[in-house]
């Protein structure tokens, strides 16, 4: 009775050590997996701001476009009817 006692106690105690080194091993795979999903995530997130970066450097070129565009046209309309003067006062 003692020997099968023993012999259920080492065995169970092998069933321990087995599953401690299966938790270990998954941990390290786990922890390579997570390791490479930050990597990832780390690049979407640089990527995302240097396109964030781009769209804000696009609406700021819009808006100086149109504002330029706005001088432009009144500038080409003042040289239109200064034009328009001279050439009527010099008729």
């Amino acid at each position: 009775m003692i020997y099968l006692l023993l012999f259920i106690i080492v065995l169970l105690s092998l069933v321990i050590v087995y599953l401690l080194i299966q938790f270990s091993q998954s941990n390290k795979l786990f922890k390579q997996q997570i390791g490479v999903l930050e990597a990832f995530l780390l690049q979407l997130s640089k990527e995302q701001k240097e396109q964030s970066l781009k769209v804000q450097l696009n609406n700021d070129l819009k808006i100086k476009m149109k504002e330029v565009n706005a001088t432009l046209n009144k500038e080409i309309f003042d040289l239109n009817y200064q034009l328009f003067q001279e050439i009527h006062s010099s008729k």
